[in-house]
């Protein structure tokens, strides 16, 4: 059992100001960063569904390669950040290798991968502690602070060492796609088969803000109390995922989706999913009642199990706001970025997108990753950027 998954856990998203819920990271595990390049011009052009199943491909890919054990990530749109404990960097290295592949042969997407030792960062003077956040019981997800995962970002994108990328060359059959199998790559669990969730209240808005003051605590604290006024007093409520308002793609739309995480449709696998997404469509878009297992309590959790609400030194959130709730959180930003409290970004859209874990039906046994419609982080995060340059 890893540091991670012994970490005593909360379930109240404002605690995240508090350090007694952080934990340093052991100085022999990694930070490893995905990151697909070109996602601003992929997004633009409409094709912020396939990043988004890549950045998610990559937490799955390695959660498999790790037999399922609990690890810390966060998903961030565009890609996700994991981290990872000594014994399992080669395997997840070698299934983000194949990630990669299949990314530029299915996908026609660059993924860029690279780790950084925990102990580096600490020699550079950087913090990384991480904290558990619970959605429901046996299910959470971590939340970074300190800079850490920042530092690693910067420098993947800087250029940063590649994850084993010298696998690939030495054994290009190994981990290159063939008419059979992806040897090191399961993805099983991944799953895209529902359609982008409409606002119910009439615009998703997708945030990201960092703060610049010395007490940052104080200042995240402050923010999160007012969006909680926003909201009526509860955040949560603001979860963009709602049962009532979701539906299911068509068949034929979710196999050809499923086709390209697939060396082969004649695979037994590929042909095991068919089988499978035919059973859902049935039961998810015909309505037939299921007797494997029950579709309305599953459909029902995957608000509570979905992770609208994250922090990985930014605070950044995909929340279901009114027309005018909009209008009040950016002028409410504004105020502070004017103040030198804050950077931050925004990005509005009519719905939310949301990619898939499920390797069960069951409380805890799946995961909904949450984006802003249009490629809502990736976008919010060019505005963040121009501030910070800006700034400098």
């Amino acid at each position: 059992m890893n540091f991670f998954q012994r970490l005593p856990h909360f379930s109240v998203f404002n605690e995240l100001v508090e350090s007694r819920h952080f934990t340093k990271v052991p100085e022999d595990w990694f930070v490893v960063v995905a990151d697909v390049e070109g996602s601003t011009a992929a997004i633009e052009s409409g094709r912020y569904k396939d990043v988004n199943t890549i950045g998610a491909a990559c937490i799955v890919a390695a959660q498999n390669a790790m037999d399922k054990t609990d690890f810390p990530y966060t998903f961030g749109g565009d890609g996700a950040t994991l981290l990872i404990p000594p014994e399992a960097i080669d395997s997840v290295a070698s299934a983000l290798n194949a990630v990669k592949v299949l990314a530029k042969e299915k996908f026609s997407l660059y993924l860029r991968l690279g780790k950084v030792a925990v102990s580096e960062l600490y020699g550079e003077g950087c913090v990384l502690e991480v904290a558990k956040y619970q959605l429901v019981p046996s299910r959470s997800v971590a939340l970074f602070r300190g800079g850490g995962v920042s530092k690693a970002m910067a420098q993947l994108r800087g250029g940063g060492a590649s994850v084993a990328e010298e696998k690939i060359r030495k054994r290009p059959d190994r981990y290159r796609l063939s008419d059979g199998e992806v040897p090191n790559l399961s993805l099983k669990g991944l799953s895209c088969r529902w359609q982008p969730v409409p606002s119910k209240r009439g615009k998703t808005l997708t945030l990201m803000v960092r703060a610049h003051s010395q007490d940052s605590a104080a200042t995240y604290r402050k923010i999160l109390d007012r969006l909680d006024k926003i909201f009526d007093g509860n955040l949560r409520a603001a979860n963009p995922i709602h049962v009532d308002n979701m539906s299911y793609k068509r068949l034929w739309a979710i196999l050809n989706e499923e086709n390209r995480l697939h060396a082969s449709p004649f695979s037994r696998a590929f042909i095991a999913r068919a089988i499978d997404i035919l059973l859902c469509v049935i039961i998810f878009k015909l309505k037939f009642p299921s007797i494997f297992f029950d579709a309305q309590k599953y459909a029902d959790s995957m608000a509570s199990h979905s992770d609208f609400l994250k922090f990985s030194d930014i605070l950044r959130m995909v929340v279901d706001c009114s027309p005018v709730q909009v209008d009040e959180i950016q002028s409410y930003f504004k105020g502070l970025r004017e103040s030198g409290e804050i950077a931050f970004g925004t990005t509005v859209a009519e719905d939310a997108l949301m990619t898939c874990f499920v390797y069960g039906t069951g409380e805890g046994e799946h995961i909904h990753f949450v984006d802003g419609g249009g490629g809502g982080y990736a976008e919010a995060a060019k505005q963040f950027k121009m501030q910070i340059e800006n700034s400098s």
